[in-house]
Order: C-alpha cells, then structure tokens, then sequence
C-alpha cells in the first residue's frame, strides 16, 4: 500500500469543533488508510439519528494521526455522506500513528447506563423492552424493525410510552415465575393492559401462580410450554415468547380450549398474531 504523503500537521494533539457536512466527510474519508471494516448496521444506526436531529456532540472525536491520516471516526463520516445532514462534530488532530491500536477499548455506555445515570428505576429491564419493540415489528409498536436501535431512538420510544415503567414493575415482580424473559413481558404487560388492566392482571397471575382451569385452560398450555423450554434448556428468541403468550392470551379472552403450544409450525416458525383479543 503506498504511503500516505500528508505533512505532520502538529506534534502536538489539537482539538477543535467542526460542522462537518458530506462534502467534507468524504474528503475526511479519502484518508481512511488503515481501519477496521465497515459496519453498514452502525452506520444506519448513526445516519438515522443524524437525519434526525439527534446526533450531538458527546467528546467522542473523530481522529487524525500526525500523518493526516484518518484514524478513529470511518462510521461517524460515512453515516454524515449517507444522511445529508451536517453535524457538530469533535476533531482531534496530530495523534500518534501507534494510537489507533487503544482507540475504542473503553467500554461503550449503553441505554440502560443512561437510565441509571438519570435515576430511571428498573433501567436494564425498559431499555431492553424498548430495543425490542424497536426491532421487532411483530410486538406490535413499530411497522419497520430497527436492527440495531441508538439509544436516542430508545430515549424517544421511552418518552412515547410512559406505560413502560409500570409494566417493567410488574414485568419484574412476575418474572421469576413466569419463565420468559423480563423485557417480553414487559411489551406483553403494555399490551394487554391497554386492551383491559384487569384482565392483564388477571393473567399473569394465573400464569404465575398456577392458577388455572386445568386441561384446555390456554394459561397451563403456555404455563407448560414455558416449563418445557426451561426444562430442556430450549433456546427460544424473543418472537417466540411473544407467539406464545400472546396466543395464549388471544384463545384465554376469547375462551377456546388449548391443550398444547408450539413455535413451530408445518411451514416453520409460528407468527407472532398481529391482533390481540
């Protein structure tokens, strides 16, 4: 690879604020010599938010060595040239070359770490319930999944449904019991209890407690199903705790007898119902 033929710009690191539009990102990008690859899910992730207008300026900086060449920062740029957008961004020049090889090492803060450092309560359980209604159309608040949700679309979609901080209470207080993870009970919880409180209530403590019917009761099939995946240690995905229990919930309101639950059908994984009862 030829060498990159940029004049030192300082020996010393300098800092500044720029406006970086795509015109310069791509200038900025030409000096890419040497990074790790391109991760396209990242960059959409970046871009939405920055068409968006929620990219701000974190101290996170894109970097130059003393080079001139590009050293930390490839998917901010990228994700500049795809959005169109124009965004504040922090740029640091006259690293050491050797520098690249720490960059980044530093443990990313995550959703939940921004709800604990705002004193959200039960911040690990809603950040996860929020990615998931995001990325999973099937839950019932999205129409386009998001495969990998920035945080501030996770902020927005917990500032949109205030709900999710009373079904989290609840998603944790049943969770021992109910053999399915925390944040899908969470959505199941938002869900049925905007359908009927009650009845929502009414359901997961069925399910909780053992408090059923008995044969054909639709709350011990799932009861049984969720025992079963446990028991054998079954790896089941978020769609297929959200198929069954929100089948169960579906046949339970509607009262048709069900004896048995499966997530997988003739044709393969069964659908998560795009209704409930």
């Amino acid at each position: 690879m030829t060498a990159l033929k940029i004049a030192p710009i300082d020996e010393r690191p300098s800092a500044e604020i720029y406006k970086v539009t795509p015109a310069v990102a791509k200038r900025w990008l030409s000096r890419n010599v040497r990074n790790r690859t391109i991760s396209q899910t990242t960059v959409d992730a970046y871009a939405r938010d920055m068409a968006a207008g929620a990219w701000q300026v974190t101290g996170e900086a894109v970097k130059f060595d003393t080079n001139g060449a590009l050293a930390d920062g490839q998917h901010r740029l990228t994700a500049v040239v795809q959005s169109g957008a124009t965004v504040p961004m922090l740029v640091v020049r006259g690293l050491a070359p050797d520098a690249q090889r720490v960059m980044d090492s530093g443990k990313k803060r995550t959703a939940s770490d921004a709800l604990t450092l705002g004193g959200v309560k039960n911040a690990a359980i809603i950040a996860a319930a929020a990615r998931l209604a995001l990325r999973e159309p099937g839950a019932g608040f999205t129409s386009e999944r998001i495969s990998a949700p920035t945080n501030s679309e996770i902020a927005d979609f917990i500032e949109e449904h205030p709900e999710i901080h009373h079904a989290a209470e609840m998603a944790g207080h049943y969770y021992p019991a109910f053999d399915a993870p925390p944040s899908v009970l969470t959505l199941c919880w938002m869900r049925f209890a905007a359908i009927d409180l009650f009845a929502c209530a009414q359901f997961f403590i069925a399910v909780a407690d053992m408090q059923t019917e008995g044969a054909g009761d639709p709350r011990l099939a799932l009861i049984r199903r969720l025992a079963n995946a446990r028991r054998n240690r079954e790896r089941l995905d978020a769609p297929a705790y959200l198929s069954l229990i929100f089948r169960a919930w579906n046949a339970s309101r509607r009262g048709k007898s069900l004896n048995k639950l499966l997530t997988e059908s003739h044709g393969g994984t069964v659908a998560i119902p795009s209704r409930l009862a």
